[in-house]
C-alpha cells in the first residue's frame, strides 16, 4: 500500500488530458505539416521564418484566452468534413513583420505596434492561407482534410467562439526570424479534434494493397492532362501588385515575335503559335520539345 506521502492532489476541475495514442497522432501530423507551410512560404515571403511545434495541451477555453497575446491579430479556422470552428491568434507585430516580409520590407527593428491597413490585412491572410494548406496537405489520413480560413479576429483575447468552460486543444508554435521569435497558438474544440483523430488515425501507418502494373497502366491512360499554354511572363513587387486597377497594361516580357510555350506540368512540351478555331481560341503546334 503506498503512503499517504505518495499520494498526489487530483484537480477535478481541470480537464482530462487528450488520449495519449491522440496526441501522438496530432503530433505526427503538426510534423508532416510544418514541413509543408515553410515550403508554401518560400513562394510569398522573402525571410521564411523557421517554425516549431513547442507544445500542446488541453485547458480551459477561458485560461486559453488569458495565454493569447493582446494586442494580437487572428483567423477563425474550420477544420474537418464538420468544419468544427477554432481560432489561430497570433501577437500583432508577429503578423506585421510577416507582411513586412510578403513586400521586402524587412528593416533592422521591429515595427511599431499598429492595426493592419486593409491591403495589410489581405497579405496576412495570405500567409494564413499557405498554413492552412499546409495543415490540410500535412494530414496524414487518406485523404486530404479540409482545413479553411473563416473571419477575421482583431482581438483574439477576447474572442467569444468558445464558452469560458470548454474543454480545449491549444497548440503553441514559434516562428523564428532574424528580428526575434514569437509564439502563436491554435485553439481547438478539444471533444472535436479528438474524434476527428480517433475516426481517421487507425490506418495512417498502414501500406495500400497491392495494385497489378496492367490496372495502374488502364488508370493513368485515363487520367485527364492539362496543356498550359503561356502568353508571357512580368515580375511585379508587392506593393506595384497591390497597386493594380482596371485598365492598366502590363508588359510581358514575351516579345510578338517570338513563339508562344506549351507546358505539361513543369516540362515544356511544345512550341507554337496562338490562333483560332471557329470562336475558340486555339494553338497551333510548330514544335515537339523533345525531352531532356
Amino acid at each position: 500500500m503506498s503512503s499517504h506521502q505518495d499520494a498526489q492532489p487530483v484537480d477535478f476541475h481541470k480537464p482530462q488530458r487528450m488520449a495519449s495514442s491522440a496526441r501522438q497522432a496530432v503530433a505526427d501530423w503538426y510534423s508532416r505539416s510544418i514541413m509543408r507551410i515553410q515550403e508554401n512560404w518560400k513562394q510569398h515571403l522573402a525571410e521564411v521564418p523557421q517554425l516549431t511545434s513547442v507544445n500542446s495541451d488541453v485547458v480551459l477555453a477561458r485560461d486559453a484566452f488569458q495565454e493569447v497575446a493582446d494586442p494580437g491579430w487572428g483567423s477563425v479556422v474550420h477544420v474537418g468534413p464538420h468544419s468544427f470552428p477554432s481560432l489561430l491568434a497570433f501577437p500583432l507585430v508577429q503578423v506585421q513583420m510577416l507582411v513586412n516580409a510578403v513586400i521586402g520590407a524587412t528593416g533592422e527593428e521591429r515595427p511599431a505596434e499598429r492595426p493592419l491597413t486593409a491591403v495589410e490585412v489581405e497579405l496576412a491572410r495570405l500567409i494564413l492561407g499557405d498554413l492552412a494548406r499546409g495543415f490540410a496537405d500535412g494530414w496524414p489520413g487518406e485523404s486530404q482534410l479540409a482545413v479553411e480560413l473563416g473571419a477575421v479576429e482583431n482581438r483574439p483575447c477576447r474572442s467569444r467562439m468558445f464558452s469560458p468552460q470548454t474543454p480545449v486543444y491549444v497548440s503553441t508554435f514559434r516562428l523564428s526570424q532574424s528580428l526575434g521569435e514569437f509564439d502563436f497558438q491554435w485553439i481547438q474544440p478539444e471533444e472535436a479534434l479528438a474524434r476527428l483523430v480517433e475516426r481517421n488515425s487507425s490506418g495512417w501507418d498502414a501500406r495500400p494493397p497491392a495494385t497489378s502494373r496492367a490496372v495502374l497502366d488502364h488508370l493513368a491512360r485515363k487520367m485527364p492532362v492539362e496543356i498550359v499554354v503561356e502568353l508571357g511572363h512580368v515580375p511585379v513587387t508587392m506593393p506595384q501588385l497591390s497597386r493594380l486597377s482596371v485598365g492598366d497594361v502590363l508588359v510581358l516580357g514575351q516579345s510578338i515575335h517570338d513563339p508562344l510555350t506549351a507546358r505539361v506540368g513543369d516540362e515544356t512540351k511544345f512550341r507554337g503559335w496562338a490562333g483560332r478555331s471557329g470562336i475558340r481560341r486555339g494553338f497551333q503546334i510548330t514544335v515537339c520539345v523533345d525531352d531532356p
